[in-house]
């Protein structure tokens, strides 16, 4: 488990809010207040970089796909704390290299490996783009017209959570793009993003009202 604190926010800033959280790398340690001391297997400070986050705690992981190895990154925290930002799951569009987040590197590092291993094999890469938003289940990469959606006029497509006999949780009904390439990933990528629910609050003014789940599948 890593725990990455972010920077002040401008309005924090404005505010003259004080930073209440020191790291300290080295023992990947993190300290509340005075003495409240907490460690993880990981830790990234204020001016940790995004590349940083995913060399030490994402990149084997990718790899280890290609050796047969199923691997999740989840983010967790409250509304602010830089989840969509280190994750990387809002829009690739416009983003500078130095900024995007796990997802686009991601992307990036498998069809790197993918062009490395053309000569000895052929793969298939899928993948779904999932909302779950007050209990009900969106697909992201459903192409029909939002605002119709949104309206009424369109009903949206049945997505359902089953429990399989080997134990497996498996999705029903969930679209499942193929993509030849990590801009037609990245592509999907930033259509969900358009679709996701977000709303204001009063840590964050565009905040994704929802938890989301980027899927890639490789056969």
């Amino acid at each position: 488990m890593a725990l990455r604190v972010r920077p002040l926010l401008g309005k924090e800033l404005y505010e003259n809010r004080g930073v209440c959280v020191e790291t300290h790398d080295r023992e990947n340690q993190v300290i509340i207040g005075k003495d409240r001391v907490f460690t993880f297997d990981k830790t990234f400070g204020l001016n940790s970089a995004q590349e940083d986050v995913f060399e030490s705690c994402v990149k084997n992981l990718v790899l280890g796909c290609f050796a047969g190895y199923n691997a999740t990154v989840l983010a967790y925290g409250q509304t602010g704390s830089g989840k969509t930002h280190t994750m990387g799951s809002g829009y690739t569009t416009g983003i500078s290299e130095v900024e995007q987040g796990i997802i686009p590197r991601v992307i990036k590092l498998i069809f790197s490996e993918v062009e490395a291993r053309s000569q000895k094999a052929e793969f298939i890469i899928k993948c779904s783009f999932l909302e779950i938003y007050n209990e009900e289940l969106h697909d992201l990469l459903d192409d029909r017209n939002a605002a119709m959606l949104e309206r009424g006029l369109l009903t949206r497509k049945d997505i359902n959570i089953r429990e399989e006999k080997n134990g497996m949780i498996s999705v029903f009904g969930l679209k499942e793009m193929t993509v030849k390439s990590d801009t037609e990933m990245a592509g999907c990528l930033d259509l969900g993003s358009h679709n996701r629910t977000t709303a204001s609050t009063l840590m964050n003014s565009e905040s994704s009202r929802s938890h989301a789940i980027f899927t890639i599948t490789i056969e």
